[in-house]
């Protein structure tokens, strides 16, 4: 468990539905699996970008640059954002997207996907 949420040292997660004082995740998250327990927090991933229809770090929607993929590790700090792509309802038109489903983005003050840099 990742010391999310929490100024005291060896803190972990708030239990599910509980809310904690602090907005921000104290360490950096090297792993995806650490993501859906800072939700809604502040936190910097570190970790290798990768360049599909949406660039991601450690799965989650960032600003990457097409020189950063090369597998080198990125920093990216912002705000965890949970989203969702409803399904195309039947007889609409269809347009180029990721598809249907819930996918997590990474923010910066501003609402804009943050930026990744090295």
């Amino acid at each position: 468990m990742v010391n999310c949420g929490s100024s005291k040292p060896n803190a972990t997660t708030a239990a599910k539905g509980t809310e904690s004082s602090d907005s921000i995740c104290m360490q950096p998250l090297r792993q995806s699996a650490d993501v859906a327990a800072c939700l809604g927090k502040v936190v910097t991933l570190i970790g290798p970008a990768t360049q599909s229809k949406q660039p991601t770090v450690l799965g989650v929607d960032a600003d990457v640059e097409d020189a950063l993929t090369d597998g080198a590790d990125v920093t990216v700090t912002g705000k965890l954002e949970p989203y969702r792509i409803e399904p195309t309802p039947p007889g609409a038109p269809i347009a180029a997207s990721r598809g249907p489903g819930n996918y997590v983005r990474i923010v910066d003050d501003t609402g804009a996907l943050a930026k990744a840099t090295r």
